[in-house]
């Protein structure tokens, strides 16, 4: 495990790092910029309202760490509480996830970190073929909705995208267990991992959530005033 803050000198570097290693880390990025504004002017973001009316979550959500029983139901802090979040993929449970996002640091602590995991890991592991051949179910399906298999590997517009998640999807065939057993045995000490404090103001991380699977670690007492506003993308200009 590394940890990595390495700045990123500029556009062009940040676009590097984001095809090459799934991540851009961008720190104290502009930190008096509005967070929308500034997702608007390097990408298109994603409003979720239309995919989520009952919820209605606004375009820049603010993340603060909560206790399980005071978090919103279905959300990792119900689960998880201020504990470490397993490594997932954003909205895995959809047919296409958001392709990125963006984490943007209001008040940090160098004590939280975010961890980062490339399916590259997963694929040298396990093998490509394993990962091709893996799908499956929702945990949770509306009773009026029939459960229908996903498989982890998806493709949309010729790019290959990746899904995970402990918690809302569940293994349906011995290749999807496989992955399983590897996320919760071997993925956590993996070398491949890296982590990221968004620590001060403005730090800014940008995961392509089709190539990297993302995890919060744990959040100390003296840590609970972490704040930090996400976005998701469709696209990042080049």
């Amino acid at each position: 495990m590394s940890t990595t803050q390495a700045p990123c000198q500029n556009w062009i570097q940040m676009l590097r790092s984001l095809w090459q290693n799934g991540y851009s880390f961008l720190p104290q990025w502009r930190q008096e910029e509005n967070t929308e504004n500034l997702a608007r002017e390097i990408g298109a973001p994603l409003c979720l309202r239309p995919f989520m009316p009952r919820r209605r979550p606004p375009l820049v959500q603010q993340l603060t760490p909560k206790a399980a029983a005071d978090a919103s139901e279905y959300t990792y802090s119900a689960y998880f509480g201020r504990s470490s979040f397993p490594l997932h993929t954003d909205l895995s449970h959809w047919m296409r996830p958001p392709r990125y996002l963006v984490l943007r640091c209001l008040t940090g602590f160098d004590s939280v970190t975010t961890r980062i995991l490339p399916f590259s890991d997963l694929s040298s592991s396990l093998g490509a073929p394993l990962l091709c051949r893996a799908t499956f179910r929702l945990r949770r399906v509306a009773s009026n909705v029939a459960s229908c298999a996903i498989p982890l590997v998806f493709n949309e517009h010729g790019s290959t995208g990746y899904r995970w998640d402990s918690i809302f999807l569940s293994p349906v065939n011995g290749a999807s267990q496989a992955v399983n057993e590897y996320m919760f045995q071997a993925a956590p000490q993996s070398p491949a991992l890296v982590e990221v404090s968004l620590s001060r103001p403005g730090d800014t991380l940008i995961v392509d959530n089709w190539k990297c699977l993302h995890g919060r670690s744990a959040v100390p007492p003296e840590a609970v005033g972490r704040r930090v506003e996400r976005v998701y993308m469709s696209e990042i200009y080049a």
